[in-house]
């Protein structure tokens, strides 16, 4: 493996267009010196079951992902 100088690695999914301003979550991710930060989106209640679900506690660290429920 090459060896690399980055402080921070951003991976994105190949399926998406995006249009979200990465800094913040940079920013974010530095802040909070997590070792890996995930952003997610709120979603309308009826649209639940086509995506993963992520619970957070107050610290906002994910302590439940549920992948796309079939039950609310």
């Amino acid at each position: 493996m090459a060896e690399s100088r980055c402080d921070a690695v951003l991976i994105l999914s190949g399926d998406h267009i995006y249009k979200q301003d990465y800094r913040d979550l940079l920013r974010f991710h530095e802040e909070k010196k997590a070792d890996l930060t995930v952003s997610v989106m709120n979603v309308p209640e009826d649209q639940v079951s086509r995506f993963g679900i992520m619970t957070t506690d107050a610290d906002q660290r994910i302590v439940k992902f549920t992948e796309k429920p079939k039950s609310r």
